[in-house]
């Protein structure tokens, strides 16, 4: 962990013994905000992941936002929220948590030399501020999985999603999953 100014932390979300439980219980975490996510664009593509914090090292975590720099020859050097994922929300309790930590990720940009700051958000409550702009070229699909299948199904596309699904079954396809 490394004391920012600002009262902002930078923490290493692969080795913070915070990260996981704060991932687990805060409730606009997704996928991308998991170890797991994290560690595969470690290893893949070299990004190092980086979460910036108002949350002091002895505190429970209570916010975040999570980036990874991304050099580039093509694009330059950015910081990027995250690679590679549909979204990344930033993971705040308040609007004013956010407004600090984008504030400081402003001013990090200048002395970073970092061309842009992208971060994909679907709140359209949180305000970047200057220096930020929202990214409005992107689909972001959302299913509810709590109805029965039965109404799940029935809100499928006839063609494209239900028609797949019976081939499926018509041709008795199995689904393993594993680790090995």
């Amino acid at each position: 962990m490394v004391s920012l100014e600002d009262g902002v932390w930078a923490i290493d979300p692969l080795q913070d013994s915070r990260w996981p439980e704060f991932v687990g219980r805060h409730p606009d975490a997704s996928v991308f905000h998991t170890r797991g996510w994290l560690r595969a664009l470690q290893e893949t593509y070299g990004y190092e992941p980086v979460a910036f914090t108002t949350s002091a090292p002895v505190e429970q975590v209570t916010n975040a936002v999570v980036f990874c720099e991304v050099r580039s020859w093509l694009t330059g050097s950015r910081l990027v929220s995250l690679p590679f994922s549909d979204h990344c929300e930033p993971l705040v309790e308040r609007t004013e948590q956010f407004t600090t930590l984008s504030a400081y990720v402003k001013k990090l940009r200048r002395k970073a030399g970092w061309k842009c700051v992208e971060m994909r958000s679907a709140n359209s409550h949180l305000e970047f501020g200057d220096g930020f702009s929202r990214a409005t070229t992107y689909c972001l699909h959302r299913l509810d999985l709590q109805p029965c299948l039965d109404v799940l199904y029935k809100g499928f596309h006839k063609d494209c999603i239900q028609r797949k699904i019976r081939r499926a079954e018509r041709e008795a396809l199995n689904y393993e999953t594993g680790r090995s």
